[in-house]
């Protein structure tokens, strides 16, 4: 039991909830992503079935448009997840070892 409460066991903890807070953020990107195609690739089936002119194909249109906007969004929040994700690691694990040794 008393393993359980070591500096170690301790320190290992918080490295692997720093590993699966960057990995969850990571799967919740991928999940974006693939959600923005296939709500794209919906909007565009409804509308080669719908009559151009239509209200319905005007706010299918508008729906595409505005998926086209988020989708060309993609890659600057990727490299902003990316960023922030690093960083965080870096000053999680720096805070984890600074401290660590401050109490040493």
């Amino acid at each position: 039991m008393k393993a359980l409460f070591s500096k170690r066991a301790k320190k290992g903890q918080a490295i692997a909830s720093i590993f699966i807070g960057g990995v969850s953020g990571a799967v919740a990107f991928g999940v974006l992503v693939i959600a923005l195609s296939l709500v794209g690739q919906v909007l565009t089936q409804q509308q080669s079935t719908q009559t151009a002119n239509t209200a319905a194909y005007n706010i299918t249109g508008s729906g595409l448009t505005g998926v086209l906007n988020v989708g060309n969004l993609t890659p600057t929040m990727g490299l902003v997840f990316g960023i922030v994700l690093v960083l965080g690691l870096l000053i999680g694990l720096l805070g984890l070892f600074a401290v660590s040794r401050m109490r040493q």
